[in-house]
């Protein structure tokens, strides 16, 4: 049996660890002097004395950190995965201060461009000689980087892209808190900003529906860095529904079975995003409660309305039972369809016509006499959503088949 090989970590001696610490402070030193001239303040940068330069140096701050949120017990192998994207992320973007300048790395910024600030917010006018002059020359650096807050909306962007394509309410949940970090138990002290990466598997439940124990998801997602995960909740009186018990949140779970419906029907969208509209169509109810005492609340994906989710009170809980595209029967929508068409379920399945892609990815988007029927029965919004500089396949060539089977051409 072969035996693990242990890999030892480099010893450095004294002189060796006294030689690293000079390149990384000389390093350090050309990144300030880079982010002043980025800045248009290399004049006063050059004012500033070698001792007060030492100082920043070394009580400079350390790079963003990605960690575990420390009472979580989450796969190293994960974090690894999380925090190679979002560091490499830093170290390949850059911005400018000012438009046109020159450019920052974001990894560089969130070092020397943090601790340049942090000391310029410190350094008072009587400080040394020059003190007043060096604050004046980095006086619209300071300005724009605090009136923009562009360095860390842009990791924020980043991070949040990272959320919307990877989330999902079945499978797992994941989102990051952001703080700063002070720790002045060691010389130099750590300091720096941290994202603390949290994850929340599904939370299940098992209920009876229809004589059968079915599984439902809770649904939920995180919606700022501040506040971390939040549980969808729905009070009958949204519904309209009044009585002794009508002002308590319910919690809202979702059946495996409607976020199938949902991904076949919105079909070109990706799931995690589906999932996010899920949560942000519950957060903002819009319901219509039909005359057979079906609750229909609307589905929303980037405000345009796309369907429904049909939604019953069962066991102490709002549970959504499947999803209906807009022009499915069973919707307002798609009853006014069936009458101006006379189509049937299997009908509108067969021309494709109850899936999104029809409506954004075809030519039946420029077809004006059919655009003008589905949006005279109140389906035209799902052609807002149409890409207009999508190419047309010809797979994807729809239009006059739909339009000479209701008997238009």
């Amino acid at each position: 049996m072969s035996k693990k090989k242990t890999v030892k970590k480099k010893k450095y001696s004294p002189g060796q660890q006294k030689q690293n610490r000079a390149r990384q402070n000389n390093e350090f030193r050309r990144k300030l002097q880079h982010i002043a001239m980025a800045s248009d303040a290399l004049d006063a940068f050059n004012l500033i004395p070698e001792s007060e330069l030492k100082i920043i140096i070394t009580l400079r701050y350390s790079p963003l950190r990605v960690v575990s949120e420390p009472e979580l017990k989450i796969p190293p192998k994960m974090i690894s995965i999380v925090r190679n994207s979002i560091l490499g992320y830093l170290k390949r973007t850059e911005f400018s201060v000012f438009p046109d300048g020159v450019k920052i790395f974001l990894d560089d910024y969130f070092t020397a461009g943090v601790t340049l600030e942090a000391y310029l917010e410190k350094l008072k006018d009587d400080e040394y000689e020059n003190a007043a002059e060096i604050k004046r020359g980095f006086a619209s650096y300071m300005e724009c980087v605090y009136k923009m807050k562009k360095p860390m909306m842009m990791v924020l962007d980043f991070v949040n892209n990272l959320l919307w394509q990877s989330n999902r309410i079945d499978s797992l949940l994941f989102w990051f808190k952001y703080d700063m970090i002070f720790n002045d138990d060691t010389y130099p002290p750590l300091m720096c900003a941290c994202l603390y990466f949290n994850i929340q598997k599904p939370e299940i439940e098992h209920i009876n529906l229809d004589g059968k124990n079915r599984p439902v998801y809770r649904v939920g997602w995180p919606i700022s860095m501040r506040r971390g995960l939040d549980w969808s909740t729905i009070r009958p009186k949204d519904l309209k529904i009044e009585g002794t018990f009508s002002e308590i949140p319910l919690k809202v779970y979702i059946q495996s079975h409607a976020l199938r419906r949902l991904c076949e029907r919105i079909d070109c969208v990706e799931t995690p995003i589906l999932h996010h509209f899920l949560f942000q169509s519950i957060g903002n109810l819009q319901s219509n409660v039909l005359e057979n005492g079906r609750i229909l609340v609307e589905y929303l994906i980037f405000d345009v309305k796309v369907g429904y989710l049909v939604l019953d009170l069962v066991e102490g809980i709002a549970l959504i039972r499947t999803f209906l595209f807009l022009t499915n029967n069973g919707t307002p929508e798609g009853e006014r369809l069936h009458k101006s068409t006379g189509l049937e379920i299997i009908e509108k399945k067969y021309l494709s016509i109850d899936k999104l892609s029809t409506f954004t990815l075809t030519d039946l988007k420029d077809d004006e006499e059919l655009k003008e029927l589905f949006t005279s029965t109140g389906c035209g919004c799902l052609f807002e959503l149409a890409d207009k500089d999508l190419e047309i396949k010809p797979e994807m060539r729809l239009a006059a088949e739909i339009a000479k089977y209701l008997g238009l051409r």
